[in-house]
């Protein structure tokens, strides 16, 4: 150590300031870091050597014309003063370093790039919030957890709020259809060799050479068609005004962020996880911020849990983590202190605004349980009626950010006079089916904004739908993808809707207000360490709406139908939109199987019958008719149609018996809290 100082402090002589600013900068810099971590001599003389270094790297090492070398420079001193206890120098250093990173990605041309930017430095925003909280700055502390957070999400809302007026560019219109034509073929290859759950079935051991070598190509091809997908999204965006740095998105101060409020009966609650520790930061309309620190629990420790004992779970056997998920509920209640938050924090307060961190994302808040009277409960067959709940309390939405949440109330007001739904697009849904129908008669849908089943529900039709309604309701098949977001899918008739293709501008609706996706995993992804939540829940905000109501994990056929009733009971009411979601959640809760069979089973039996004499009809249809003829293939698709029907009708009345057998079937929070609010009240 002692020789890398000498042959700096001589290299200092040659390079000067004047002759050689660069080198003397990145020397200024090595000295620095040569000083911090001597042994010899006196430790507070190394200290003042080493920051006087640093400081000297800065004047040439500045955040418009060296970034990279500035965050550097500036990480160092920053994590000097950290070490130190030294906070103040800290913060300085460390808003420097921050101020560097947001000019280097402002110059990034593509999203992955500004991704990574923020991912490299996201110790220095981590240890930036740390440094404020530990001197009571607990406004700065908050804005800097928006300036780290959900960039990339902000980023392509405010480029596609840019399109609000229908005006595309010619090279862009150009590059959204080679999009759609690529998104197609990848359509046609599925359908041709099968759906995806028969193509993923076929097993290599228990399948033909033939079949294995069509497997094999069939998934080759797709490959490659994403892979040139993705070549067209990235053209797509370097010629997006934001990326191309013409337009600069700045994060909003504490002030804005309140403003955002817009009763004094709602409080935002701000999670942070560092490594040690998870702050919840309160934000209330008309007072200071308040800070809660659950102490231990931070990225190694609680994050590295809900990853290990939900996420993983959930992936690897669904069944299996359903079974363990109130007690998993009960255990993160404790960790998260949620009785202790209540009794310092929220008095007075009846609506929470939560903007979760990393896997916090993935959790049901209202599921939360703020009474432990059941620390090892996992059987769906348990008597829960005794638990209170952090949505039996609190009105509950979720946002990813909060410039988000500015995006979405920025939106010019529409009045709900449009809606439209989407329903059981592949005829398999039994639930889906009554559920569109209910819905239908209950809002006075007009049957041009229907889509109903195979012949209806197409994705052509239902990008006409969605550009024409305020509200739409869409209950039918989709899927996360936890390793490449942007292929979530909504599975139509004939094809799929990504994620991808929700946020690019041919996907803007400036007059869709309300969505509500009662479809499986619409808001379940897999954040990073930038905390952007990817998924088809935020794709509708991107694409315009004001609110979505969407699904954490796969939700089941006939919880998700009734559900969905009493939320446009309560809505047809003038109850808002988390007002509808918390009583119909607890509408559903304390749903008595007795009143299941009364009420429901009465109808579905109804319908079931109707389908087993509309199926023996075209079964006669199709017999009267020669065989081999148009006329008779005809009828015997619509047979083979009914059929289907008829046969998952009978599984849907199997699993309706049973549960009407159960004292309170939706008691377990399975059922009942997989549907989130996000975006407005």
């Amino acid at each position: 150590m002692e020789r890398a100082i000498e042959g700096y402090e001589n290299a200092l002589i040659v390079y000067t300031q004047t002759d050689f600013p660069v080198d003397w900068a990145m020397t200024q810099n090595n000295l620095a870091s040569a000083y911090s971590n001597r042994i010899r001599g006196d430790r507070a003389q190394n200290l003042e050597r080493a920051i006087e270094g640093y400081e000297n790297a800065l004047i040439v090492r500045t955040q418009t014309d060296f970034p990279i070398e500035c965050l550097q420079t500036s990480r160092n001193l920053g994590n000097l003063g950290f070490t130190q206890g030294n906070w103040q120098l800290a913060i300085s250093a460390y808003q420097t370093a921050v101020t560097a990173v947001e000019t280097s990605r402002s110059w990034a041309t593509n999203d992955d790039r500004r991704q990574e930017i923020i991912a490299q430095a996201i110790d220095v925003y981590e240890r930036l919030i740390q440094a404020f909280v530990k001197l009571g700055q607990i406004d700065k502390a908050i804005e800097y957890t928006e300036r780290s957070r959900s960039r990339r999400l902000v980023d392509l809302m405010a480029s596609n709020d840019l399109y609000s007026d229908g005006e595309i560019p010619l090279l862009v219109q150009q590059y959204l259809q080679q999009f759609q034509q690529l998104q197609q073929q990848i359509d046609a290859e599925r359908n041709s060799y099968g759906s995806d759950n028969e193509a993923e079935s076929r097993t290599v051991s228990s399948s033909t050479r033939s079949n294995r070598e069509a497997l094999e190509q069939y998934s080759e091809i797709i490959q490659q068609l994403e892979a040139q997908k993705q070549i067209i999204w990235a053209k797509i965006r370097q010629l997006d005004p934001i990326l191309a740095g013409e337009i600069k998105v700045d994060a909003p101060d504490l002030a804005t962020m309140q403003k955002l409020i817009d009763r004094p009966d709602t409080a935002i609650l701000n999670f942070y996880s560092t490594d040690e520790d998870t702050y919840i930061f309160i934000l209330f309309a008309n007072r200071p911020p308040q800070l809660h620190i659950c102490q231990g629990q931070g990225q190694a420790t609680l994050q590295n849990w809900i990853f290990e004992n939900w996420l993983v779970p959930y992936v690897e056997n669904r069944a299996e983590w359903a079974a363990k998920l109130s007690s998993l509920l009960n255990e993160l209640s404790q960790y998260l202190q949620i009785e202790t938050l209540i009794a310092q924090h929220l008095a007075g307060i009846e609506e929470l605004i939560i903007i979760p961190h990393l896997y916090l994302h993935q959790i049901p808040f209202a599921a939360l349980p703020i009474n432990y009277c059941y620390p090892t409960a996992t059987s769906v067959n348990l008597d829960l009626s005794t638990v209170t709940y952090l949505g039996d309390k609190y009105r509950i939405r979720y946002i990813p950010s909060c410039q988000i949440l500015k995006y979405c109330q920025d939106r010019s007001p529409v009045f709900l006079s449009d809606r439209g739904t989407v329903e059981d697009a592949d005829d398999t849904l039994v639930g889906a089916r009554i559920e569109g129908e209910k819905i239908a008669q209950m809002l006075a849908i007009s049957p041009e904004y229907r889509l109903v089943g195979k012949r209806q529900a197409t994705v052509s039709n239902y990008r006409q739908v969605v550009r024409q309604v305020n509200l739409l309701h869409s209950s039918h098949h989709a899927s996360s993808n936890l390793l490449k977001p942007l292929e979530s899918q909504l599975l139509l008739a004939d094809g799929r809707i990504t994620l991808g293709e929700l946020m690019t501008p041919a996907w803007r609706f400036p007059k869709l207000v309300d969505v509500f996706l009662s479809c499986c995993e619409t808001n379940l992804g897999l954040t990073k360490i930038t905390d952007d939540i990817l998924t088809l829940a935020t794709g509708f905000l991107c694409a315009g709406a004001r609110s979505v109501c969407s699904t954490l994990w796969t939700a089941n056929d006939i919880a998700s139908a009734i559900f969905s009733l009493f939320y446009y009971q309560f809505q047809q009411q003038n109850y808002s939109r988390t007002q509808s979601l918390q009583q119909a959640q607890i509408k559903l809760r304390n749903l008595t199987g007795i009143e299941l069979q009364e009420i429901y089973q009465r109808e579905f039996v109804a319908q079931y019958q109707q389908t087993y004499k509309d199926l023996r009809q075209a079964k006669a249809n199709r017999d009267r008719e020669m065989a081999g003829t148009d006329a008779y293939l005809q009828a015997e698709e619509k047979y083979q149609q009914l059929s289907m029907m008829y046969h998952k009708s009978a599984e849907f009345k199997k699993a309706l018996d049973l549960l009407g057998e159960r004292a309170h079937p939706f008691a377990h929070p399975d059922y009942w809290s997989v549907f989130i609010i996000s975006g407005l009240s």
